[in-house]
Protein backbone atom coordinates (compact mmCIF):
# COMPACT_ATOMS: atom_id res chain seq x y z
CA UNK A 1 0.00 0.00 0.00
CA UNK A 2 1.10 3.24 -1.10
CA UNK A 3 2.98 5.42 1.96
CA UNK A 4 0.12 8.51 1.09
CA UNK A 5 -2.82 6.70 1.51
CA UNK A 6 -2.06 4.88 5.10
CA UNK A 7 -0.94 8.50 6.28
CA UNK A 8 -4.10 10.36 5.46
CA UNK A 9 -5.08 12.15 8.35
CA UNK A 10 -8.03 10.33 10.71
CA UNK A 11 -10.47 12.81 9.84
CA UNK A 12 -10.81 13.57 6.22
CA UNK A 13 -10.06 9.91 5.81
CA UNK A 14 -13.49 9.23 8.30
CA UNK A 15 -15.43 11.79 5.94
CA UNK A 16 -14.30 9.64 2.86
CA UNK A 17 -15.09 6.33 4.50
CA UNK A 18 -18.69 7.87 5.72
CA UNK A 19 -20.06 7.74 1.83
CA UNK A 20 -19.04 4.70 1.64
CA UNK A 21 -21.93 1.49 1.89
CA UNK A 22 -21.72 -0.47 4.67
CA UNK A 23 -19.96 -3.33 3.32
CA UNK A 24 -17.32 -1.11 1.78
CA UNK A 25 -16.76 0.72 4.82
CA UNK A 26 -16.38 -3.49 6.59
CA UNK A 27 -13.81 -3.95 3.37
CA UNK A 28 -11.93 -0.42 4.11
CA UNK A 29 -11.34 -1.24 7.51
CA UNK A 30 -9.52 -4.61 6.80
CA UNK A 31 -7.35 -2.57 4.56
CA UNK A 32 -5.14 -1.39 7.43
CA UNK A 33 -4.71 -0.33 11.08
CA UNK A 34 -5.36 3.40 9.93
CA UNK A 35 -8.24 3.09 8.22
CA UNK A 36 -9.76 1.03 11.07
CA UNK A 37 -9.10 3.61 13.19
CA UNK A 38 -10.60 6.06 11.20
CA UNK A 39 -14.16 4.85 12.13
CA UNK A 40 -13.56 3.25 15.37
CA UNK A 41 -12.09 6.11 16.70
CA UNK A 42 -15.16 8.32 15.48
CA UNK A 43 -17.60 5.50 16.54
CA UNK A 44 -18.76 4.82 13.03
CA UNK A 45 -21.46 6.80 11.33
CA UNK A 46 -24.11 5.74 9.15
CA UNK A 47 -27.03 6.99 8.36
CA UNK A 48 -29.50 3.79 7.39
CA UNK A 49 -27.76 0.63 8.74
CA UNK A 50 -29.08 -2.66 7.73
CA UNK A 51 -28.67 -6.10 9.12
CA UNK A 52 -29.65 -9.90 8.45
CA UNK A 53 -30.81 -12.34 11.07
CA UNK A 54 -29.03 -15.17 9.63
CA UNK A 55 -25.47 -13.49 9.78
CA UNK A 56 -25.87 -13.00 13.35
CA UNK A 57 -22.04 -12.72 14.14
CA UNK A 58 -21.55 -9.84 10.97
CA UNK A 59 -24.76 -8.16 12.24
CA UNK A 60 -23.28 -8.25 16.06
CA UNK A 61 -19.96 -6.49 15.06
CA UNK A 62 -21.87 -4.09 12.95
CA UNK A 63 -24.33 -2.98 15.98
CA UNK A 64 -21.29 -2.54 17.40
CA UNK A 65 -19.25 -0.48 15.01
CA UNK A 66 -22.38 2.16 14.30
CA UNK A 67 -25.14 1.71 16.70
CA UNK A 68 -24.23 5.17 18.27
CA UNK A 69 -25.21 7.45 15.00
CA UNK A 70 -27.28 5.31 13.23
CA UNK A 71 -30.41 6.92 12.24
CA UNK A 72 -32.22 4.16 10.70
CA UNK A 73 -32.42 0.63 11.17
CA UNK A 74 -33.77 -1.93 9.09
CA UNK A 75 -33.91 -5.39 10.71
CA UNK A 76 -34.36 -8.64 8.02
CA UNK A 77 -35.40 -11.50 9.75
CA UNK A 78 -34.88 -14.23 7.50
CA UNK A 79 -34.19 -17.10 9.31
CA UNK A 80 -36.18 -19.53 11.59
CA UNK A 81 -38.11 -18.04 14.68
CA UNK A 82 -35.39 -19.43 17.16
CA UNK A 83 -32.64 -17.84 14.91
CA UNK A 84 -34.37 -14.84 15.39
CA UNK A 85 -34.93 -14.91 19.28
CA UNK A 86 -31.03 -14.49 19.17
CA UNK A 87 -30.92 -12.37 17.37
CA UNK A 88 -32.54 -10.17 18.87
CA UNK A 89 -31.64 -10.84 22.47
CA UNK A 90 -27.89 -10.24 21.46
CA UNK A 91 -27.97 -7.35 18.38
CA UNK A 92 -31.32 -5.27 18.99
CA UNK A 93 -30.11 -4.48 22.91
CA UNK A 94 -26.69 -2.48 21.24
CA UNK A 95 -29.45 -0.06 20.23
CA UNK A 96 -30.11 1.30 23.35
CA UNK A 97 -27.12 3.59 22.99
CA UNK A 98 -28.04 4.70 19.95
CA UNK A 99 -28.17 8.64 20.43
CA UNK A 100 -30.76 9.58 18.02
CA UNK A 101 -32.45 6.66 16.80
CA UNK A 102 -35.46 7.92 14.16
CA UNK A 103 -36.63 4.69 12.40
CA UNK A 104 -36.90 0.81 13.57
CA UNK A 105 -38.13 -1.27 10.61
CA UNK A 106 -38.62 -4.87 10.87
CA UNK A 107 -39.06 -7.08 7.87
CA UNK A 108 -39.96 -10.67 7.77
CA UNK A 109 -39.41 -13.27 5.36
CA UNK A 110 -42.75 -12.92 3.16
CA UNK A 111 -40.94 -9.16 1.90
CA UNK A 112 -37.69 -10.84 1.30
CA UNK A 113 -38.65 -13.57 -0.35
CA UNK A 114 -41.92 -12.45 -2.06
CA UNK A 115 -43.97 -14.73 -1.20
CA UNK A 116 -46.78 -15.29 1.33
CA UNK A 117 -46.20 -18.98 2.18
CA UNK A 118 -43.69 -17.78 4.44
CA UNK A 119 -44.25 -17.73 7.86
CA UNK A 120 -44.93 -14.35 10.20
CA UNK A 121 -42.15 -13.60 12.64
CA UNK A 122 -42.84 -12.99 16.19
CA UNK A 123 -40.55 -10.11 17.58
CA UNK A 124 -40.05 -10.21 21.77
CA UNK A 125 -42.77 -6.98 22.92
CA UNK A 126 -40.90 -6.47 26.16
CA UNK A 127 -37.49 -5.82 24.51
CA UNK A 128 -39.06 -4.00 21.26
CA UNK A 129 -41.46 -1.87 23.36
CA UNK A 130 -38.86 -1.06 25.64
CA UNK A 131 -36.43 -0.11 23.06
CA UNK A 132 -39.40 2.39 21.62
CA UNK A 133 -40.12 3.62 24.77
CA UNK A 134 -35.79 4.56 25.78
CA UNK A 135 -36.33 6.43 22.26
CA UNK A 136 -39.18 8.41 23.37
CA UNK A 137 -37.96 11.81 22.37
CA UNK A 138 -36.79 11.22 18.57
CA UNK A 139 -37.98 8.06 16.98
CA UNK A 140 -40.21 9.03 14.72
CA UNK A 141 -41.27 5.96 13.03
CA UNK A 142 -41.75 1.98 13.37
CA UNK A 143 -42.49 -0.88 11.20
CA UNK A 144 -43.43 -4.04 11.32
CA UNK A 145 -43.28 -6.17 7.32
CA UNK A 146 -44.35 -9.55 7.56
CA UNK A 147 -44.05 -9.57 11.17
CA UNK A 148 -45.80 -9.43 14.04
CA UNK A 149 -45.57 -8.53 17.92
CA UNK A 150 -45.33 -11.39 20.48
CA UNK A 151 -47.11 -11.79 23.68
CA UNK A 152 -45.01 -10.97 26.84
CA UNK A 153 -44.98 -14.76 27.78
CA UNK A 154 -42.61 -14.14 30.91
CA UNK A 155 -40.97 -10.92 32.94
CA UNK A 156 -37.77 -12.88 32.72
CA UNK A 157 -37.39 -11.56 29.84
CA UNK A 158 -36.43 -8.16 31.26
CA UNK A 159 -33.47 -9.18 32.74
CA UNK A 160 -31.49 -10.44 29.71
CA UNK A 161 -30.14 -7.03 29.38
CA UNK A 162 -28.71 -3.93 31.74
CA UNK A 163 -30.60 -1.52 29.67
CA UNK A 164 -33.70 -3.58 28.80
CA UNK A 165 -33.76 -4.32 32.34
CA UNK A 166 -33.41 -0.55 33.07
CA UNK A 167 -35.83 1.11 30.17
CA UNK A 168 -38.56 -2.11 30.73
CA UNK A 169 -39.28 -0.84 34.68
CA UNK A 170 -42.13 1.74 34.09
CA UNK A 171 -43.79 -0.16 31.40
CA UNK A 172 -46.32 -3.08 31.87
CA UNK A 173 -47.29 -5.60 29.79
CA UNK A 174 -50.18 -8.64 29.43
CA UNK A 175 -49.46 -12.26 28.77
CA UNK A 176 -53.00 -12.32 27.27
CA UNK A 177 -53.27 -11.15 23.60
CA UNK A 178 -55.61 -8.60 23.33
CA UNK A 179 -57.03 -6.58 19.91
CA UNK A 180 -55.63 -3.23 21.28
CA UNK A 181 -52.00 -3.91 21.41
CA UNK A 182 -51.51 -5.89 17.99
CA UNK A 183 -49.11 -3.15 17.46
CA UNK A 184 -48.53 -1.13 21.04
CA UNK A 185 -49.71 -2.24 24.45
CA UNK A 186 -52.45 -0.19 25.48
CA UNK A 187 -51.49 -0.22 29.25
CA UNK A 188 -47.92 2.00 28.33
CA UNK A 189 -49.38 4.91 26.02
CA UNK A 190 -50.04 7.01 28.98
CA UNK A 191 -45.97 7.07 29.05
CA UNK A 192 -45.67 7.14 25.51
CA UNK A 193 -48.88 9.94 24.82
CA UNK A 194 -45.61 12.50 24.26
CA UNK A 195 -43.35 10.52 21.84
CA UNK A 196 -42.04 11.68 18.65
CA UNK A 197 -43.50 8.95 16.96
CA UNK A 198 -45.44 10.09 13.96
CA UNK A 199 -45.70 7.00 11.31
CA UNK A 200 -46.36 3.51 11.99
CA UNK A 201 -46.01 0.81 9.23
CA UNK A 202 -48.29 -2.75 9.43
CA UNK A 203 -49.71 -5.18 7.45
CA UNK A 204 -53.18 -4.77 7.10
CA UNK A 205 -53.45 -8.27 8.60
CA UNK A 206 -52.31 -7.07 11.61
CA UNK A 207 -54.30 -4.13 12.21
CA UNK A 208 -57.90 -3.37 13.80
CA UNK A 209 -59.66 -0.68 14.75
CA UNK A 210 -58.96 -1.03 18.45
CA UNK A 211 -55.40 -1.15 17.94
CA UNK A 212 -55.94 2.08 15.81
CA UNK A 213 -57.05 3.68 19.17
CA UNK A 214 -54.18 2.95 20.94
CA UNK A 215 -52.19 4.50 18.36
CA UNK A 216 -54.48 7.45 18.19
CA UNK A 217 -53.31 8.11 21.67
CA UNK A 218 -50.35 9.22 20.86
CA UNK A 219 -49.77 13.05 20.43
CA UNK A 220 -47.94 13.19 17.04
CA UNK A 221 -49.13 10.25 15.53
CA UNK A 222 -49.96 11.43 12.23
CA UNK A 223 -49.34 8.59 9.26
CA UNK A 224 -50.36 5.22 9.08
CA UNK A 225 -48.89 3.02 6.09
CA UNK A 226 -51.18 -0.56 5.88
CA UNK A 227 -49.21 -3.12 3.98
CA UNK A 228 -51.82 -5.72 1.63
CA UNK A 229 -51.03 -8.88 0.53
CA UNK A 230 -51.91 -12.20 -0.42
CA UNK A 231 -52.10 -14.09 2.24
CA UNK A 232 -55.13 -15.48 3.62
CA UNK A 233 -58.28 -16.68 2.33
CA UNK A 234 -60.52 -15.10 4.67
CA UNK A 235 -61.88 -11.32 3.53
CA UNK A 236 -60.05 -8.23 4.80
CA UNK A 237 -61.70 -6.83 7.88
CA UNK A 238 -63.26 -3.34 7.34
CA UNK A 239 -61.20 -0.64 10.10
CA UNK A 240 -63.76 1.74 11.95
CA UNK A 241 -61.91 5.05 11.13
CA UNK A 242 -64.51 7.31 12.87
CA UNK A 243 -64.72 5.10 15.75
CA UNK A 244 -61.01 4.79 15.74
CA UNK A 245 -60.49 8.56 16.14
CA UNK A 246 -58.89 8.91 12.93
CA UNK A 247 -59.78 11.56 11.30
CA UNK A 248 -56.31 13.87 11.83
CA UNK A 249 -54.27 10.33 10.53
CA UNK A 250 -53.33 10.30 6.98
CA UNK A 251 -53.11 6.73 5.29
CA UNK A 252 -50.83 4.78 2.77
CA UNK A 253 -52.05 1.91 1.10
CA UNK A 254 -49.63 -0.61 -0.54
CA UNK A 255 -50.92 -3.27 -2.39
CA UNK A 256 -48.18 -5.77 -2.84
CA UNK A 257 -48.13 -8.96 -4.61
CA UNK A 258 -52.09 -9.14 -4.63
CA UNK A 259 -54.14 -10.86 -8.10
CA UNK A 260 -56.36 -8.84 -9.50
CA UNK A 261 -59.16 -11.40 -8.25
CA UNK A 262 -59.10 -9.72 -4.88
CA UNK A 263 -58.81 -6.46 -5.77
CA UNK A 264 -62.84 -5.74 -5.77
CA UNK A 265 -62.95 -6.80 -2.27
CA UNK A 266 -59.72 -4.29 -1.74
CA UNK A 267 -61.82 -1.20 -3.36
CA UNK A 268 -65.21 -2.62 -0.92
CA UNK A 269 -63.49 -2.93 2.57
CA UNK A 270 -60.59 -1.30 2.47
CA UNK A 271 -60.22 1.63 0.43
CA UNK A 272 -63.48 2.46 1.89
CA UNK A 273 -65.00 6.62 2.73
CA UNK A 274 -63.55 7.67 6.34
CA UNK A 275 -60.30 7.03 5.97
CA UNK A 276 -57.49 10.00 4.17
CA UNK A 277 -55.87 8.62 2.01
CA UNK A 278 -52.60 10.27 0.60
CA UNK A 279 -50.92 7.73 -0.54
CA UNK A 280 -51.84 4.20 -2.86
CA UNK A 281 -48.84 2.02 -4.45
CA UNK A 282 -49.49 -1.11 -5.92
CA UNK A 283 -46.56 -3.18 -6.68
CA UNK A 284 -45.77 -6.00 -8.48
CA UNK A 285 -49.80 -7.24 -8.68
CA UNK A 286 -49.37 -8.32 -12.55
CA UNK A 287 -52.25 -6.26 -13.38
CA UNK A 288 -53.41 -2.71 -14.48
CA UNK A 289 -56.84 -2.71 -12.60
CA UNK A 290 -58.91 0.42 -13.82
CA UNK A 291 -62.04 0.15 -11.46
CA UNK A 292 -59.67 0.75 -8.68
CA UNK A 293 -58.77 3.85 -9.85
CA UNK A 294 -61.97 4.79 -10.30
CA UNK A 295 -63.18 4.00 -7.41
CA UNK A 296 -59.93 6.17 -5.72
CA UNK A 297 -61.07 9.21 -8.04
CA UNK A 298 -64.67 8.70 -7.20
CA UNK A 299 -63.98 8.55 -3.34
CA UNK A 300 -60.65 9.53 -2.61
CA UNK A 301 -59.66 12.57 -5.73
CA UNK A 302 -59.64 15.45 -2.46
CA UNK A 303 -56.70 13.78 -0.81
CA UNK A 304 -54.81 11.35 -2.61
CA UNK A 305 -51.17 12.53 -3.01
CA UNK A 306 -49.50 10.40 -4.68
CA UNK A 307 -49.84 7.05 -6.82
CA UNK A 308 -46.72 4.33 -7.84
CA UNK A 309 -48.11 1.54 -10.20
CA UNK A 310 -45.54 -0.52 -10.69
CA UNK A 311 -44.30 -4.09 -12.19
CA UNK A 312 -41.26 -5.30 -13.73
CA UNK A 313 -41.42 -6.79 -17.58
CA UNK A 314 -43.59 -9.74 -17.77
CA UNK A 315 -40.82 -12.84 -18.03
CA UNK A 316 -42.36 -13.91 -21.39
CA UNK A 317 -42.06 -13.47 -25.34
CA UNK A 318 -45.49 -14.45 -26.00
CA UNK A 319 -47.53 -11.27 -27.45
CA UNK A 320 -51.24 -13.02 -25.84
CA UNK A 321 -49.19 -11.87 -22.30
CA UNK A 322 -49.10 -8.42 -23.69
CA UNK A 323 -52.93 -7.60 -22.31
CA UNK A 324 -53.02 -7.97 -18.84
CA UNK A 325 -57.02 -8.11 -17.99
CA UNK A 326 -58.45 -11.65 -18.26
CA UNK A 327 -61.50 -11.69 -21.30
CA UNK A 328 -65.10 -10.47 -19.70
CA UNK A 329 -67.74 -12.42 -19.83
CA UNK A 330 -69.52 -10.98 -23.21
CA UNK A 331 -66.52 -12.09 -24.64
CA UNK A 332 -66.34 -15.54 -23.71
CA UNK A 333 -70.16 -15.83 -24.95
CA UNK A 334 -70.72 -13.77 -27.78
CA UNK A 335 -67.21 -14.11 -29.61
CA UNK A 336 -67.19 -16.87 -32.51
CA UNK A 337 -62.72 -16.88 -32.09
CA UNK A 338 -63.19 -17.44 -28.63
CA UNK A 339 -66.44 -19.41 -28.28
CA UNK A 340 -64.65 -22.74 -27.96
CA UNK A 341 -67.18 -24.72 -26.04
CA UNK A 342 -70.06 -23.45 -28.51
CA UNK A 343 -71.05 -26.45 -30.15
CA UNK A 344 -71.16 -28.88 -26.93
CA UNK A 345 -72.29 -26.19 -23.73
CA UNK A 346 -75.30 -27.39 -22.70
CA UNK A 347 -76.06 -25.83 -19.02
CA UNK A 348 -74.94 -23.02 -17.85
CA UNK A 349 -75.58 -21.75 -14.50
CA UNK A 350 -74.73 -18.36 -12.39
CA UNK A 351 -75.69 -17.99 -9.19
CA UNK A 352 -75.63 -15.71 -6.03
CA UNK A 353 -77.16 -15.49 -2.66
CA UNK A 354 -79.30 -11.62 -2.48
CA UNK A 355 -76.69 -9.05 -1.29
CA UNK A 356 -76.24 -8.51 2.72
CA UNK A 357 -77.00 -4.98 2.39
CA UNK A 358 -80.29 -2.53 1.82
CA UNK A 359 -78.31 0.49 -0.04
CA UNK A 360 -79.39 0.53 -3.62
CA UNK A 361 -75.39 1.56 -4.10
CA UNK A 362 -74.82 -1.96 -3.74
CA UNK A 363 -77.49 -3.22 -6.41
CA UNK A 364 -74.57 -2.82 -9.08
CA UNK A 365 -71.75 -4.59 -8.19
CA UNK A 366 -68.90 -3.13 -9.88
CA UNK A 367 -67.50 0.93 -9.88
CA UNK A 368 -68.75 3.04 -12.47
CA UNK A 369 -66.75 2.74 -15.34
CA UNK A 370 -64.99 5.78 -17.44
CA UNK A 371 -68.16 6.27 -19.47
CA UNK A 372 -70.09 8.23 -17.08
CA UNK A 373 -67.31 11.42 -17.60
CA UNK A 374 -67.69 10.36 -21.39
CA UNK A 375 -64.27 8.78 -21.51
CA UNK A 376 -64.74 5.40 -22.28
CA UNK A 377 -61.66 4.75 -24.16
CA UNK A 378 -59.32 7.02 -22.25
CA UNK A 379 -56.22 6.23 -19.93
CA UNK A 380 -57.76 6.14 -16.37
CA UNK A 381 -54.40 7.90 -15.15
CA UNK A 382 -56.02 11.06 -17.61
CA UNK A 383 -59.06 10.64 -15.18
CA UNK A 384 -57.31 10.44 -11.94
CA UNK A 385 -55.03 13.24 -12.87
CA UNK A 386 -57.94 15.70 -13.69
CA UNK A 387 -59.57 14.56 -10.63
CA UNK A 388 -57.28 14.54 -7.93
CA UNK A 389 -56.89 17.55 -7.12
CA UNK A 390 -53.84 17.11 -5.02
CA UNK A 391 -51.71 14.70 -6.96
CA UNK A 392 -48.08 15.31 -6.92
CA UNK A 393 -46.51 11.91 -7.46
CA UNK A 394 -47.25 9.42 -9.95
CA UNK A 395 -45.36 6.39 -11.14
CA UNK A 396 -45.63 3.67 -13.93
CA UNK A 397 -43.52 1.27 -14.58
CA UNK A 398 -44.21 -1.54 -16.27
CA UNK A 399 -47.05 -0.64 -18.81
CA UNK A 400 -46.64 1.14 -22.09
CA UNK A 401 -47.67 4.95 -21.60
CA UNK A 402 -48.53 6.98 -25.27
CA UNK A 403 -46.47 10.34 -25.06
CA UNK A 404 -49.59 12.24 -25.76
CA UNK A 405 -51.19 10.84 -22.61
CA UNK A 406 -48.19 11.43 -20.65
CA UNK A 407 -48.03 15.09 -21.93
CA UNK A 408 -51.93 15.13 -20.77
CA UNK A 409 -50.73 14.01 -17.38
CA UNK A 410 -49.43 17.19 -16.64
CA UNK A 411 -51.27 19.37 -18.49
CA UNK A 412 -53.96 18.46 -16.13
CA UNK A 413 -52.56 18.10 -12.63
CA UNK A 414 -50.21 21.33 -12.53
CA UNK A 415 -49.36 20.16 -8.80
CA UNK A 416 -47.44 17.25 -10.19
CA UNK A 417 -43.91 17.42 -8.82
CA UNK A 418 -42.64 13.92 -9.74
CA UNK A 419 -43.69 12.17 -13.01
CA UNK A 420 -42.06 8.45 -13.47
CA UNK A 421 -42.90 6.76 -16.34
CA UNK A 422 -40.54 4.32 -18.22
CA UNK A 423 -42.55 2.84 -20.83
CA UNK A 424 -43.20 5.08 -23.25
CA UNK A 425 -44.54 4.46 -26.89
CA UNK A 426 -45.07 7.31 -29.90
CA UNK A 427 -48.11 5.52 -32.26
CA UNK A 428 -51.41 5.04 -30.69
CA UNK A 429 -52.27 2.34 -31.85
CA UNK A 430 -48.69 0.24 -31.23
CA UNK A 431 -50.72 -1.90 -28.42
CA UNK A 432 -54.13 -1.78 -29.21
CA UNK A 433 -57.15 -0.75 -26.94
CA UNK A 434 -56.00 -2.46 -24.10
CA UNK A 435 -53.37 -1.10 -21.62
CA UNK A 436 -50.23 -3.25 -22.52
CA UNK A 437 -47.81 -4.94 -20.18
CA UNK A 438 -43.79 -4.51 -21.06
CA UNK A 439 -42.80 -7.84 -21.71
CA UNK A 440 -38.99 -8.91 -20.94
CA UNK A 441 -38.41 -8.93 -24.42
CA UNK A 442 -39.20 -5.10 -25.36
CA UNK A 443 -36.87 -2.90 -26.15
CA UNK A 444 -37.49 0.64 -24.69
CA UNK A 445 -38.69 3.67 -27.11
CA UNK A 446 -36.76 7.23 -26.24
CA UNK A 447 -38.87 9.87 -26.24
CA UNK A 448 -38.03 12.57 -29.26
CA UNK A 449 -36.91 16.14 -28.24
CA UNK A 450 -40.08 17.78 -28.57
CA UNK A 451 -41.73 15.81 -26.11
CA UNK A 452 -39.07 16.89 -23.44
CA UNK A 453 -39.79 20.49 -24.67
CA UNK A 454 -43.56 20.35 -24.28
CA UNK A 455 -43.32 18.07 -20.90
CA UNK A 456 -41.11 20.87 -19.24
CA UNK A 457 -42.98 23.67 -20.85
CA UNK A 458 -45.90 22.57 -18.14
CA UNK A 459 -44.31 21.09 -15.30
CA UNK A 460 -42.78 23.12 -12.50
CA UNK A 461 -39.58 21.00 -11.98
CA UNK A 462 -37.18 19.63 -14.91
CA UNK A 463 -38.84 16.37 -16.78
CA UNK A 464 -36.66 13.34 -17.35
CA UNK A 465 -36.62 10.32 -18.74
CA UNK A 466 -34.94 6.97 -17.20
CA UNK A 467 -33.68 4.90 -19.32
CA UNK A 468 -34.13 1.20 -18.42
CA UNK A 469 -30.61 -0.18 -17.52
CA UNK A 470 -30.55 2.82 -14.77
CA UNK A 471 -34.15 1.43 -13.64
CA UNK A 472 -33.85 0.02 -9.95
CA UNK A 473 -32.98 -3.89 -10.29
CA UNK A 474 -36.48 -4.60 -9.40
CA UNK A 475 -37.89 -3.14 -11.78
CA UNK A 476 -36.19 -4.68 -14.76
CA UNK A 477 -36.52 -7.53 -16.94
CA UNK A 478 -36.41 -10.92 -15.18
CA UNK A 479 -35.88 -9.66 -11.81
CA UNK A 480 -35.09 -11.95 -8.44
CA UNK A 481 -37.67 -11.59 -5.70
CA UNK A 482 -34.48 -10.15 -3.64
CA UNK A 483 -34.01 -7.28 -5.90
CA UNK A 484 -37.97 -6.98 -5.54
CA UNK A 485 -38.20 -7.00 -2.17
CA UNK A 486 -35.50 -4.30 -2.37
CA UNK A 487 -37.98 -2.00 -4.62
CA UNK A 488 -40.81 -2.88 -1.71
CA UNK A 489 -38.90 -1.89 0.75
CA UNK A 490 -38.01 1.12 -0.53
CA UNK A 491 -41.27 2.42 -1.68
CA UNK A 492 -42.80 1.45 2.00
CA UNK A 493 -40.74 2.69 3.91
CA UNK A 494 -40.41 6.00 1.82
CA UNK A 495 -41.51 9.42 3.15
CA UNK A 496 -44.73 10.75 1.40
CA UNK A 497 -44.79 13.54 -1.29
CA UNK A 498 -46.16 15.74 2.02
CA UNK A 499 -47.33 15.00 5.17
CA UNK A 500 -50.47 16.70 5.09
CA UNK A 501 -53.05 17.42 3.32
CA UNK A 502 -53.57 21.68 2.57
Amino acid sequence: MSPEWGSLPLLPLRCILDHLSTEDAMAAMSTCRHWRSAILLYEGRKETLRLRAKHLEKSLYLARVFRKHTRRLHLYLDCTEEDTDEFMNFVLPQFFDSAKLREIIFIGPSYIQQTHHMPVIKIKRILTESLIFKHLHCLQRFGMLGCEMGIAKSDNERITHKHLEYYSRPLTFSHEASPSDTVLSRCNTGLMVFSALQSVIVDYDHINTEALETLSQLATFSQLSLNVGYKRQQPYAPIDWARAGARRLHVHVNIISLPHTKFDEVIENILCEGMTLVSLKVLFCKSLYPPLIEHIVSVHKDTLQELVWADCPYNSTDVYHRHHRPPRLAQVLSSSSSSLHRDTLQELVWADCPYNSTDVYHRHHRPPRLAQYGMGNVNPFILLCWQCTQLRRLVIHGYWIWQYDLLGFVRLRPSLERVEVSAIFARQDAFGDSHARVLAHDEPHRPNMQLYQEMNEYTKFKWEWTPWPQLHAGLRARSTPQQRAAYVVREVTASATASAVT
